[in-house]
């Protein structure tokens, strides 16, 4: 069976729509690599295999599938189950299409050694936490017009939209003092709302930065 592999490295270096690019002949650094496994190769097995390439021990990989949506775009679904025996158990799962398209998530280790695969979610002022959003974050240059991903993260769905800007200044490297207008990416004709779904421009007036989401409901 075919299983096409995407990155968050494939991500960073995608300079277009959506999450990556499809077509397996784009630019090498955005590509994803397509892999052919047998279908009895375990879950384990397989992320052994990505490891390999993506350099880093397989216990910090989690699978996704992807799939297709209606609005033209391909979003990372569900964590693929760790208790499936096989590649194609875990297809049949996840009821995905061949080829079988899947995002790897890469986490940190903790200090006690564990992978960080609990899912963090930005503090709601006023709320208990809730269950986690997966946020895509795309870079709009606006003096180079270009747009670069730039990572993702995990957001409360009980929250408000200014609770990430902490988090988002300080995954670009951006001071506190930066200003900021977030948009979502609703679909592939239609890149932006005509409004930003945050604007602080003009709060501290010493630097302008935008930044777009891709999101989706996460299933932990």
């Amino acid at each position: 069976m075919q299983v096409v592999v995407s990155t968050d490295k494939n991500f960073l270096a995608w300079q277009g729509f959506d999450l990556f690019p499809r077509d397996l002949n784009s630019a090498p650094e955005a590509t994803p690599k397509a892999y052919r496994i047998l279908r009895s190769t375990s879950l384990d097995d397989f992320k052994k295999l990505v490891a390999e390439d993506v350099g880093v021990d397989a216990d910090l990989l989690r699978p996704w599938s992807v799939v297709g949506r209606q609005n033209n775009t391909i979003r990372p679904d569900t964590p693929l189950d760790p208790n499936s025996t096989t590649m194609e158990d875990a297809l049949v799962k996840v009821q995905n299409k061949t080829p079988f398209r899947v995002w790897i998530e890469t986490v940190s280790r903790s200090p006690n050694g564990k992978p960080e695969f609990v899912d963090r979610v930005v503090p709601s002022i006023g709320q208990n936490p809730s269950k986690p959003i997966l946020l895509f974050l795309k870079h709009f240059n606006t003096e180079k017009q270009t747009l670069t991903g730039a990572g993702h993260i995990y957001v409360g769905s009980g929250g408000r939209i200014s609770d990430m800007v902490p988090e988002v200044l300080e995954r670009m490297g951006w001071p506190a003092t930066t200003d900021l207008k977030l948009w979502e990416v609703s679909n592939l004709d239609i890149c932006v709302s005509d409004t930003p779904l945050i604007n602080n421009v003009g709060n501290q007036g010493q630097h302008d930065r935008t930044s777009n989401t891709e999101s989706h409901n996460s299933a932990s």
